[in-house]
């Protein structure tokens, strides 16, 4: 059922029309296509020498999870939505390891953990 539903969204965010929306609106609407909810929530403010750095976390239903950092609220969460719609590509491209139950992906300030098998929360 997990495979089924990351491997519909993968073809809905690969389609043509799709690749100029931004990520945010892209992953609600192939969430939205196999009934699932996208959630955000703004889960960190470290603070630095003069900057901050913000972290939001976003989960589609209990398909995934993920975070992402930015410099702020926005690009924290463009930066999360941009590592889930990668995960999912990857997954529904069947670019994974069946046999491992997490798998975690990090690109720069971005992590990813999706789950093979059901949810395996921290």
């Amino acid at each position: 059922m997990v495979d089924r539903k990351l491997r519909e969204m993968s073809e809905f965010i690969s389609l043509p029309e799709n690749t100029s929306k931004n990520p945010v609106s892209l992953l609600v609407e192939a969430a939205a296509r196999v009934d699932e909810s996208v959630t955000f929530n703004d889960i960190d403010e470290l603070l630095l020498p003069g900057t901050k750095l913000f972290t939001c976390e976003i989960k589609v239903g209990r398909l995934l999870k993920c975070k992402g950092t930015g410099l702020n609220k926005k690009m924290a969460k463009n930066n999360a939505a941009e590592s889930a719609l990668d995960t999912i590509k990857q997954r529904g491209a069947g670019i994974s390891n069946s046999s491992i139950q997490v798998s975690e992906v990090s690109v720069s300030l971005k992590t990813c953990k999706i789950h093979a098998w059901g949810p395996v929360w921290p």
